[in-house]
């Protein structure tokens, strides 16, 4: 299964002996919100592109309804808190919110802000549901909301297209 559509031909790659992944030391740590402590529920996944751009899918796994008696009745969960630590510093960090809709998303940062630059941690609020966090590795040359964006944009546009397909 693909998660990113693109164009991929066996010739135009590089060999599997070139491609160079990094190692990265990204820390998550979840808080208890208030009474509510359930912080082993929150998941993530990090994924590595081969031109270094990292996706971090982070979600809350929670029911959104209580079955323990009957009539079921809906619960809302409070989203945690959670910090991302250890973003490389030259990196350009997009938040995005794909059940919210397309584009970039403030929603779910504690500060209100949906590009991070050169930060070493961000913190969230996690829903029950995913939040993706761009990472783009900056360039020296390039401006943070120039062709880092518009490739971020790319990205989310496609992994939208592969959400809204798969479920």
């Amino acid at each position: 299964m693909a998660l990113m559509k693109g164009v991929w031909a066996p010739s135009l790659s590089p060999a599997a002996a070139e491609l160079c992944f990094g190692a990265f030391d990204i820390t998550i740590n979840v808080s208890a919100v208030v009474s509510y402590n359930m912080t082993s529920f929150v998941h993530h996944l990090l994924l590595q592109k081969t031109n270094g751009t990292l996706l971090l899918l982070i979600w809350h796994e929670i029911s959104a309804q209580d079955v323990s008696h009957w009539p079921w009745r809906d619960v809302a969960a409070p989203p945690l808190r959670v910090t991302v630590v250890n973003i490389p510093p030259n990196y350009l960090v997009h938040l995005y919110a794909p059940n919210d809709g397309p584009g970039l998303s403030s929603t779910y940062s504690a500060d209100n802000q949906s590009i991070f630059t050169g930060q070493e941690f961000v913190s969230l609020l996690i829903p029950p549901h995913v939040i993706v966090i761009i990472m783009d590795p900056m360039e020296p040359s390039s401006s943070p909301g120039s062709v880092l964006s518009a490739h971020s944009q790319l990205l989310f546009q496609q992994l939208s297209e592969w959400m809204a397909d798969s479920f």
